[in-house]
């Protein structure tokens, strides 16, 4: 600094020709550099919640000393969109993407440097329920569950096989065939801004039907006269006639020959040989010969009872090939049963090839609109009753009817238009995200009434959010907050006269942990007195 000497010798008595005064008024200020600044923690992982800004370090040597903000630096924050870095407030680091902490020392501390911050997508852990434990060729459809699910795409699934198991948009199963091998279906999940995408499979055997064994025919096991005969292996003479003619005795008892009522076979010469006798295949029903076991006639003939073995003949039931006859397992009438196809296969539905246009346009995703604003959907290629429905109704509302979009409120919502589901079609359904953003903010006058002052006055038509004014006197923008009312005013102060004051005002207003900002409204100056 400048010294007087001349008030400095009057006052101490010094010679004025002593004039050496050494006064070093220097301040030495440590200057940030890009090396030595460094971040506690410059990688995060996306949770829903705020992430708070990590603490700057300055490394000095072999440590590192903790620096204070707002008393050694100050710290504007951006975010990457798109190729370009935008400002955004601390509070507003919550989503995933790319950020920047500008940093500029204050005080001790010079100097500006820039470090990056990533928050990365978080991961989803998906799972499938809804498959049977067994699963056959008449199994009806079935419906697959997916849990898990964080993001709001829409799953997709994916059958290995679509000859033997297809599966809709919808999760919805279909068997058309018997599979060897396990048939794999996938489901993805696709992620967004926050989330990654994620995929599972599940894997499962398409079986067949068992077709009933020939043992299990009752009509076998129901002939117990043909197997209780014990007397079959007691008479040897029986088993040596081959054919009933070659029996003269007993084609003399006029009423051996009479009795045709035995096996209800028109004549008992008939039956050449026990062993080619064909007609058991042609018997439909084993049960119906019970005349084997109701042979009371035979105890009443009297030629018979002079010979004792002839009321023991078991010429019928002394037939043992009819317990072993092949020709019982191969008779064609079993296997051909309905009963082995109960449930019909499913039959195909077809898809509907359902659109929706939203203000005319097609192909759309995602829709940002302000409150008071209304969205015309226009419905194409359903077959069944289309139906809608809105996720959050606080912020848009959908007439059941016309399906017009009413935006009441901000906040986000997914709107769903679904076509129902019937016999010879399948579900369809497309869904849309809506932002809601607040209404433009007018700038109802800006006037610099008082010397090195200006005065803005906006208006809005509701209440409850908070206004963002972003002015400049010179090159630089500066940002104030403001919460206000219908009708807000600020002041601004200390300002250069003869200078050009611009300014513009956005309103914004958080919800469900999500700041909504609305569009700025046009710069507007005023020069300041």
């Amino acid at each position: 600094k400048a010294a007087n000497f001349s008030d400095i010798n009057a006052h101490y008595g010094f010679d004025s020709n002593e004039r050496t005064i050494s006064v070093d008024t220097d301040e030495t200020k440590v200057v940030l550099t890009q090396e030595k600044v460094e971040l506690s923690q410059n990688k995060f992982t996306y949770s829903g919640n705020k992430i708070e800004l990590p603490d700057v370090l300055y490394r000095e040597d072999s440590h590192s000393r903790k620096l204070m903000g707002n008393s050694d630096y100050t710290v504007v924050l951006q975010r990457l969109s798109g190729s370009i870095y935008m400002d955004v407030e601390p509070s507003d680091m919550i989503d995933a993407g790319t950020y920047k902490m500008i940093i500029s020392g204050m005080d001790d501390y010079t100097g500006t440097v820039e470090k990056t911050i990533q928050v990365e997508q978080a991961e989803q852990n998906i799972t499938i329920t809804g498959v049977p434990e067994n699963v056959s060729i008449n199994t009806a459809g079935f419906q697959l569950i997916v849990s898990g699910q964080l993001s709001k795409g829409k799953v997709i699934f994916l059958s290995n096989d679509e000859n033997i198991v297809k599966v809709d948009s919808e999760g919805y199963v279909t068997i058309y065939g018997v599979s060897i091998v396990p048939v794999t279906i996938k489901a993805v999940v696709p992620g967004d801004g926050n989330y990654q995408s994620a995929e599972t499979r599940v894997s499962f055997i398409v079986s067949a039907l068992a077709s009933p064994s020939p043992t299990n025919i009752p009509t076998v096991t129901e002939r117990p006269a043909v197997t209780d005969t014990p007397t079959v292996t007691e008479k040897p003479a029986v088993t040596d006639e081959p054919a009933a003619t070659e029996k003269p005795a007993v084609t003399d008892e006029p009423t051996v020959t009479e009795k045709p009522a035995v096996t209800g076979e028109p004549t008992v010469t008939e039956k050449p040989t026990v062993t080619e006798k064909p007609a058991v295949t042609d018997m439909p029903t084993v049960t119906e010969k019970p005349a084997v076991t109701d042979m009371p006639t035979v105890t009443e003939k009297p030629a018979v009872t002079d010979g004792p073995t002839v009321t023991e003949k078991p010429a019928v039931t002394d037939e043992p090939t009819v317990t072993e006859k092949p020709t019982v397992t191969a008779l064609p009438t079993i296997t051909n049963e309905p009963a082995v196809t109960i449930t019909p296969v499913p039959e195909k539905r077809i898809a509907q090839n359902l659109k929706v246009k939203y203000d005319s346009k097609s192909n759309q995703k995602r829709l940002k609109r302000k409150v008071g604003s209304r969205i015309v959907q226009e419905i194409t290629g359903s077959k069944t009753k289309v139906t809608f429905s809105s996720s959050n109704t606080k912020a848009a509302k959908v007439d059941k009817t016309s399906g017009v979009i009413s935006c009441v409120g901000v906040g986000r919502t997914v709107i769903t238009v679904k076509a129902e589901e019937s016999r010879q079609y399948k579900a369809a359904s497309k869904r849309i995200t809506i932002y809601v953003i607040p209404k433009d903010v007018k700038i109802k006058s800006l006037k610099s009434n008082k010397k090195a002052q200006v005065t803005l006055k906006c208006r809005n038509k509701a209440e409850g959010y908070t206004y963002q004014i972003e002015y400049m006197c010179g090159k630089k923008i500066k940002k104030v907050t403001l919460k206000g009312k219908k009708n807000a005013e600020k002041t601004f102060k200390k300002l250069k006269s003869g200078k050009k004051f611009r300014v513009r005002i956005r309103a914004y207003k958080k919800t469900g942990g999500t700041v909504y900002y609305g569009k700025y409204s046009k710069w507007k100056s005023c020069k300041i007195k």
